[in-house]
């Protein structure tokens, strides 16, 4: 523990950064495509687009969590 508690400091510290502002950093990017500006509906379809990376993350972790204990033994 006493090698990686850098690594877990800075984990810690940007995965609330992460799960608070990326719904918001996506829908910022959206409003400033200079092409369109969205309407509120496109800002509210942007934050689900958020949200469903968060969801497919957690589902991508799940699946890898099972496969730790196989690549670890070899």
């Amino acid at each position: 523990m006493k090698q990686i508690w850098w690594v877990k400091l800075f984990t810690w510290y940007g995965l609330p950064l992460m799960w608070q502002f990326l719904s918001l950093a996506a829908a910022k990017y959206a409003l400033m495509q200079p092409a369109r500006r969205p309407t509120r509906l496109d800002l509210k379809s942007v934050k689900n687009w958020g949200n469903l990376c968060f969801a497919m993350f957690s589902v991508s972790c799940f699946v890898i969590s099972i496969f730790i204990p196989t690549i670890v033994k070899n």
